[in-house]
């Protein structure tokens, strides 16, 4: 259903076009894009046996793209148009697209620190804690040694569980990021003790 009204809107005339309200073409993008997340998972491609975060996801995030495709050609189509009211609604609409597309950009799934000045750092580090706040980071945790620090070092302790770091009475690394007072962001890497 969704994707019929988006065609209908990419195949307008420039004509047609140009006699719509640009208010009212902006209530429907917005709309289209609240269609497109609360739209429901085809259900018809999972495997219930493997169910997993990714699986929960990826329709998810296959709906935000679906959307952002529709949004830069419906963009650049009014960009082209022979209407300069139209051409400066598209402009305005490059700034909004680029802004939701970088607020709704998934997170890293992981990071490999290696070369770090104490080796037990070195190692992998899983998304932990995805923030609901724009303004706030992801926080990851050490699950386990990186390979190349295994392959350079003998002494690390290889021991993980499923919440990282080692065994049950070791700490916890965590790779977070800070907003400074200087508005720098640095990323920390930091003991978490278990209780």
């Amino acid at each position: 259903f969704i994707t019929e009204i988006t065609r209908s809107l990419l195949n307008l005339g420039d004509e047609q076009l140009k006699r719509e309200n640009t208010e009212h073409l902006l209530d429907l993008i917005r709309a289209i894009e609240r269609a497109y997340r609360w739209q429901p998972p085809d259900n018809n491609n999972s495997n219930s046996s493997n169910n997993n975060s990714n699986d929960v996801l990826l329709p998810i995030m296959n709906n935000v793209i679906a959307f952002h495709d529709f949004w830069l050609s419906h963009t650049m189509k009014v960009i082209n148009s022979g209407s300069l009211v139209l051409k400066l609604f598209g402009w305005d609409q490059i700034q909004d697209l680029i802004r939701n597309a970088y607020n709704t950009r998934p997170y890293a799934e992981k990071y490999i620190i290696y070369g770090a000045g104490n080796d037990n750092v070195n190692g992998t580090y899983v998304l932990h804690n995805a923030p609901t706040n724009e303004s706030e980071a992801p926080t990851y945790i050490q699950t386990g040694p990186s390979i190349i620090s295994l392959a350079t070092t003998n002494n690390v302790n290889t021991s993980t569980n499923s919440t990282g770091g080692g065994a049950d009475d070791q700490p916890v690394l965590t790779l977070f990021r800070c907003n400074m007072r200087t508005k720098n962001k640095w990323w920390f890497i930091a003991t978490i003790i278990k209780t």
